[in-house]
């Protein structure tokens, strides 16, 4: 019973975790947005693709713990126990993520 427990908590978590938005919203994105500012929608695409392309540049271990905390809004506690990892370890990932996007996501764009 508690093997199924835990492998359904997984599962949950697993769904959560999901971004709300998913590459090819876009134009559904735009067209949200398009009433009240076309300018702003067309900038927040690109800053998107921009951010999802900086992801990808980033190890993968850094990027997972990254996606977790901000997109499927898990603490470092939960994440942890997520990946079978360290508290410290998922800090660590998360510091140093962060610190590599922040090099490839300048403000001035």
């Amino acid at each position: 019973m508690s093997i199924t427990r835990h492998q359904c908590i997984d599962e949950l978590r697993r769904r959560r975790v999901r971004p709300v938005t998913q590459p090819g919203d876009e134009e559904f994105l735009y067209e949200l947005a398009s009433d009240d500012d076309p300018a702003q929608a067309v900038q927040y695409i690109f800053e998107q693709a921009r951010v999802r392309e900086a992801l990808q540049q980033i190890p993968a271990e850094q990027r997972i713990v990254i996606e977790l905390a901000f997109w499927g809004g898990l603490s470092h506690q939960e994440i942890a126990v997520y990946c079978h990892s360290p508290l410290g370890t998922i800090k660590t990932r998360s510091r140093l993520g962060r610190q590599r996007l922040k090099q490839l996501l300048p403000e001035s764009v």
